[in-house]
Formats: C-alpha cells, structure tokens, sequence
C-alpha cells in the first residue's frame, strides 16, 4: 500500500530557496495575486495544479515538512516507470531495478546507507555505458554530417571552377540534379524526424501524466483545499 503524505511550502520558503522568478510569479497570480499571506502553508498538488510537474517537483526542496523518505519513494517510482525502455534494450542487466528496490527499502528505514551507496554506484555504472553509446552514435552522426558538408562544397567548388561557359552550364545542371537527388533523399528522412519529434512528444506528456498521478498517489490525491483565501 502507498503511503501517503502531505508536504506544504509558503511562498517566502520558495523565495529563500531562489524559485525561479517567472514560475514563482505565476503561481503567485494563481493563488490570488500579490495580497496572498507568503506565509500561508502551501499544498505542494496545489504547485502541481497551477505549475506543473517541474515545478512541484522543484518544491521539494522547500517544504515546510521532512520529505526526503517520500522523495526517494517517488523518484523510485517514476524511474520504475520508465524501467521497461532500459530492460528493452539491455535485458541482461538487472542494475538499475537493483537500484529502484535499495532505494525504496532505504527510504522505508529498511537498510542503511552503505547498501544503498552500493546499489547506486552499479547503476551509475549503467548509465555510464548507455551513455557512453548514445554519445559515440551521436559522433558519428555528427562525423557523417561534417563529411556531407565538405563534401558539398568541395563538389560545389570543383564544378565551377571548371573552365568555359559550357563546362559551368553543364555543372550546374550537375549541381542541380545533385541537389535534387538529395532533396528527394532527404524528404523521407525529414518526415521520419517530425514523426519521431511528434511522438517523443506525445511520449513526454504520458511520461508526465504518470509521473504527476504517482505524486498524486503520495501526497494524497487530486484535489487538495485551497491554502488559505487571498489577502484583501
């Protein structure tokens, strides 16, 4: 069974904890505007409600109760959420669920730190390896778009430096059949990126969804009563 928590801020906390100017500005608007007590104890799903998932996320760091046991409960949570698209890819390395486990039963007083440090530095190493393929892919797709990038001037360069009218004429219908050629390569692969950026998008606000019913499920649900009524 999930426990389950209230955890409040007041707007001097998140001031003192350096909010960021724009969103604390929001939600001060959102609670009623300037005449708001900055004192008044402040529902952390009301952050979520007016801010978003950042943003509450952001709080923890501010509240007026101890939050770290369901802090660590929920990033536990929201990491076994996205656990499948890890497995999927590397089926053999148990890791990061290792970690997910450790770090619940740390947070329930279950183990002690020297577990838990362990248990975080082989998921670190995980990570590392992930990462450290998703950058040496990124390499050589930078390498391979240098490469079509010289090569283009070069031939861009090559074909008019050729002597005579014609020879320009005829490289420059070169040039444009090259171009053309390429525009037609290239028109899949852009609608493969806007459907990929489409769906990463539409996979982001899922992700957010759920992460936002999880801190729902700690801190007690949808809709919490309002703080305290704006100041005249």
């Amino acid at each position: 069974m999930t426990m389950t928590t209230t955890l409040t801020t007041t707007l001097n906390r998140l001031k003192r904890a350096n909010a960021c100017r724009d969103r604390y500005a929001h939600l001060v608007r959102a609670l009623g505007g300037v005449g708001y007590d900055h004192d008044a104890p402040i529902n952390l799903l009301e952050i979520l409600r007016h801010n978003g998932l950042d943003d509450c996320l952001w709080a923890l760091r501010a509240t007026e109760q101890d939050c770290e046991s369901v802090a660590r409960l929920i990033a536990a949570d929201c990491a076994e959420a996205v656990l499948p698209i890890y497995e999927g890819e590397h089926p053999g390395d148990a890791r990061p669920r290792a970690a997910i486990i450790v770090a619940r039963a740390y947070a329930r007083g279950e183990i002690d730190c020297s577990v838990l440090a362990a248990a975080w530095a082989a998921a670190r190493e995980a990570a590392r390896k992930v990462a450290g393929e998703a950058a040496r892919a990124a390499a050589w797709a930078a390498a391979w778009a240098a490469a079509g990038a010289v090569a283009r001037n070069a031939a861009r360069e090559a074909a008019w430096n050729v002597a005579g009218e014609a020879a320009r004429a005829a490289a420059g219908a070169a040039v444009r059949d090259a171009w053309a050629s390429a525009a037609a390569a290239w028109a899949p692969a852009e609608d493969a990126v806007r459907d990929a950026w489409a769906s990463a998008g539409a996979a982001r606000a899922a992700a957010e969804d759920a992460q936002a019913a999880i801190i729902r499920g700690y801190l007690g649900g949808p809709d919490p009563p309002r703080s305290s009524p704006p100041g005249p």
